[in-house]
């Protein structure tokens, strides 16, 4: 809201309601100037990165739900001796998302191969590239483990 505040008179405000204004039972959302829309979705803007951290979290939890499990069927072992050292990278991030409010922690010095960004509040995402790059390498490593 503070920035909704602050607008100039040549930046209007956006503002996400809950459903038609003429229903009493309408309320206010968010609000957020043109401006500030347009950086968070611009290539690498805030929303990118919070995208990439969502998805992220779910690639993980369906590597730990099912994929290793699948994994240990096919090779006749138990799941907890399917280790691939990336998701034990991605399981770091994942942590960090969901419980550290995306802000870098001491277990960040166990993430070796996945690059990320790395903001000034400490806080860190992915760029467009990054991201891709670290799909790719989960793909990879699946394929490889898999054989």
């Amino acid at each position: 809201m503070e920035e909704v505040l602050k607008t100039k008179p040549t930046d209007f405000v956006v503002e996400m309601i809950s459903d038609d204004p003429k229903l009493p039972e309408t309320y206010h959302m968010h609000s957020v100037t043109k401006s500030s829309l347009l950086r968070r979705i611009q290539t690498d803007g805030h929303n990118t990165m919070m995208l990439g951290n969502s998805i992220i979290v779910n690639i993980y939890q369906l590597w730990e739900d099912e994929i290793r499990g699948r994994i240990a069927k096919a090779k006749g072992i138990i799941k907890n001796e399917v280790n691939i050292d990336l998701f034990g990278e991605v399981r770091h991030i994942r942590q960090a998302i969901v419980h550290n409010n995306s802000l870098i922690t001491s277990d960040f010095k166990k993430v070796i191969t996945i690059e990320y960004t790395k903001k000034e509040d400490k806080s860190f995402g992915f760029t467009h590239k990054q991201f891709e790059k670290l799909i790719n390498d989960i793909k990879r490593v699946l394929k490889e483990y898999s054989r």
